[in-house]
């Protein structure tokens, strides 16, 4: 595993919920999903997030449906999903550039 993608399983789950706290039922697969979109070759940057999206959408509706109601609304979280995958993206970048080798 990259040094980046270690950053991103390490701090995403808590970037993530200190940004959207709405999220925390789902960190940990927002987490996988930037991981995974980061070994998409060759995707934009919207691309990826939209596979976040994608996965995040999934686990939603997982859990919507073992709990029997509404838990996250599809669109809420989407929403949420944009800014917080961004500042998470955004942060590890900083911390990946100024961590030495």
């Amino acid at each position: 595993m990259s040094k980046w993608r270690a950053l991103i399983q390490t701090l995403a789950p808590i970037i993530l919920t200190s940004v959207k706290p709405e999220l925390a039922p789902i960190a940990g697969q927002i987490t996988d999903a930037i991981n995974e979109a980061e070994l998409i070759k060759g995707a934009s940057g919207s691309a990826k997030l939209q596979h976040v999206k994608n996965i995040a959408t999934n686990a939603i509706n997982s859990l919507n449906v073992a709990k029997g109601k509404e838990i996250l609304n599809t669109t809420d979280v989407n929403n949420a999903v944009d800014t917080a995958v961004s500042t998470v993206v955004q942060a590890i970048n900083l911390i990946h550039k100024n961590v030495k080798q």
